[in-house]
This record gives C-alpha cells, sequence and structure tokens, in this order.
C-alpha cells in the first residue's frame, strides 16, 4: 500500500443517500418521495403513504442534493472568476 494511506482506511465511508434509495427501502416510487419531500400536491399522496416515507426519510438521513436542484432549476447561483 502506498505511503500515506494508511490512515483512510480508519475513515468510514460516507453514504449518500438519494431519492431513489428512500423509495426502495419504503416500497414506493421516486416520485411519491418527490411529492411528499417538496409538499404540493398533498392530494394526490395518501397520508398513508406519507406517514411511510417521512419516517424512512428520517432514518437513512437523506438531504436534498442542493447542486441537483440548482440545475433542475436553471438557477446556478455560482460566482466565477477569470484571471488574466
Amino acid at each position: 500500500m502506498p505511503a500515506g494511506f494508511e490512515e483512510l482506511i480508519h475513515y468510514p465511508l460516507i453514504m449518500i443517500v438519494g431519492m431513489k434509495d428512500v423509495a426502495e427501502r419504503a416500497g414506493v416510487s421516486v416520485s411519491a418521495v418527490s411529492l411528499v419531500l417538496s409538499g404540493r400536491r398533498r392530494h394526490s399522496i395518501s397520508s398513508e403513504t406519507r406517514t411511510r416515507i417521512l419516517p424512512i426519510v428520517d432514518e437513512m438521513g437523506y438531504r436534498p442534493n442542493q447542486h441537483a436542484r440548482s440545475l433542475v432549476l436553471n438557477n446556478v447561483n455560482t460566482v466565477t472568476y477569470n484571471f488574466m
């Protein structure tokens, strides 16, 4: 093993949880998870499905990906620097 890599073995891997992971665990579609998390169109998701999804979101530690959201909304708040 190359020098310096011994320390990396002791750090736990960080798992990024996505809506797809939550949907698979809850047994619902990704769209259902998205609707529950966005809070929109409450009438289209049953309260049973909502109460099944929300605890799983907390349990798995789901956090929205702000970079993906900004790309979907076409609202990338990025400052670029041009060094010339």
